[in-house]
């Protein structure tokens, strides 16, 4: 069951970075920053997804599961979301200034 706050709103996400290497080999690192940032929330970073593109992240809430064992959560206040993304776009400015090095 995904985790929910007091208010019955979800506090569990996916979160699809943009494509491509840099963030590939960041995946654990954005999933850190954004647990530490929001201790409270649990955040699942995955790189497959045909929803990837090569500028943006997306945030999907967990509202429920298939099995209909529990009831469905409210989606997250805009604050909330508003928040995540702020976090995520610092690692869009990070992609933009530090390249890999090999």
């Amino acid at each position: 069951m995904p985790i929910k706050a007091e208010d019955g709103e979800t506090r569990e996400f996916l979160v699809i970075p943009p494509a491509g290497v840099w963030f590939d080999t960041r995946r654990r690192e954005i999933a850190t920053e954004l647990e530490r940032r929001f201790p409270n929330m649990k955040f699942t970073v995955t790189m497959v997804s045909g929803e990837q593109d090569d500028r943006s992240f997306k945030v999907v809430p967990i509202l429920g599961t298939a099995d209909g064992k529990q009831p469905m959560l409210k989606w997250p206040s805009m604050d909330v979301i508003e928040e995540v993304l702020d976090c995520l776009a610092g690692f869009i400015v990070q992609s933009e200034t530090k390249p890999i090095l090999h």
